[in-house]
């Protein structure tokens, strides 16, 4: 071999070389993008979900056990041995299970509580 072609043969090696390299290195790069990409969106939609779930429950819990209602009375009534003239009424009612505690409201004024049976 001649020794005078020994220096351009290691410089079209190493250019070489460096081509494969520098194409592995972007195939790489690319490779880690996408990663990274999949991984945020992953992350995205896992905190999205987060977010909603931690919203729904919140609002449940806020709204505790208190159940609403309208009520019209058409004739005077007696609730609780107190008279209650015709009109509307809001019907609120709290508690688990068949037993719970009634409130009967006039706009914000308190008319009447009392317990009772829900079936």
């Amino acid at each position: 071999m001649n020794l005078k072609l020994l220096p351009l043969l290691v410089i079209s090696l190493t250019s070489k070389a460096n081509k494969t390299f520098s194409a592995a290195a972007r195939v790489v790069k690319n490779v880690a993008v996408e990663t990274l990409r999949e991984m945020f969106m992953k992350l995205l939609k896992a905190s999205i979900l987060l977010v909603g779930s931690s919203l729904v429950f919140s609002s449940v819990a806020l709204a505790g056990d208190v159940n609403k209602g309208k009520l019209h009375l058409q004739d005077k009534t007696i609730v609780d041995g107190k008279p209650l003239n015709p009109g509307y009424y809001s019907v609120e009612w709290t508690g688990t299970g068949p037993a719970v505690q009634v409130t009967l409201l006039q706009g914000k004024q308190t008319v009447a509580t009392f317990p009772a049976h829900v079936t």
